[in-house]
């Protein structure tokens, strides 16, 4: 059987710890931005309120 090069395995676990971190930072970081900004967090909750309210 053929193994694979130990330092590309090495290279993309690397990789790939870098972009889940990446990602779990840029959410985190977008949630604080979306959270900060009532126009994104208020404004839906209460169209969707009045829209469910509208439908009682």
């Amino acid at each position: 059987m053929l193994r694979p090069d130990r330092r590309l395995a090495v290279a993309a676990g690397a990789a790939l710890l870098a972009g889940s971190a990446a990602l779990r930072f840029g959410v985190f970081h977008a949630g604080v931005a979306s959270a900060e900004d009532p126009a994104y967090t208020v404004v839906p909750r209460r169209e969707r309120l009045e829209t469910l309210a509208s439908h009682l």
